[in-house]
C-alpha cells in the first residue's frame, strides 16, 4: 500500500517542520502537534506493514485463484444423468407399509 507509506512520510516531514518552527520562534505550543504528526507516521508505517505482512499470508495459503477452482455446471442434455424414480404403485406399497407399522406401535401401548 503506497499511499500508507508517502501518508506516513508526510507526517514525518510534518513533524520535522513543526519541530524546527518550535525552535526557531521559541514558541511551545508547536511541540504538541510535532509529537502527534510522530506518533501519526509511526502509526501509517504500522500499518502498511501489517497489510503487507496480512497480504503475503493470503497469498501463501491460496495456491490458486478461487475462480480457477469454481466447478463449471454444464447443461447438455447427454451429460445430465436422469434419477431413478419409483413407480406410484411402490410408494403407495411403502405407505401402507408404514401406516400398518404405526398402527402396530399403537397397539401395543
Amino acid at each position: 500500500m503506497p499511499i500508507l507509506k508517502i501518508f506516513s512520510i508526510i507526517a514525518y516531514a510534518l513533524a520535522a517542520i513543526l519541530f524546527v518552527a518550535s525552535f526557531v520562534l521559541e514558541e511551545i505550543f508547536f511541540l504538541p502537534p510535532a509529537f502527534t504528526a510522530i506518533v501519526a507516521g509511526v502509526l501509517f508505517a504500522a500499518v502498511e506493514i501489517i497489510i503487507k505482512t496480512l497480504l503475503e499470508i493470503r497469498d501463501a495459503l491460496t495456491p490458486t485463484s478461487v475462480v480457477e477452482q469454481l466447478p463449471i455446471h454444464k447443461t447438455d442434455e447427454a451429460e445430465q444423468i436422469e434419477t431413478p424414480a419409483k413407480p406410484f404403485a411402490a410408494v403407495s406399497a411403502d405407505l401402507a407399509a408404514l401406516d400398518d407399522k404405526i398402527k402396530q406401535m399403537r397397539n401395543r401401548k
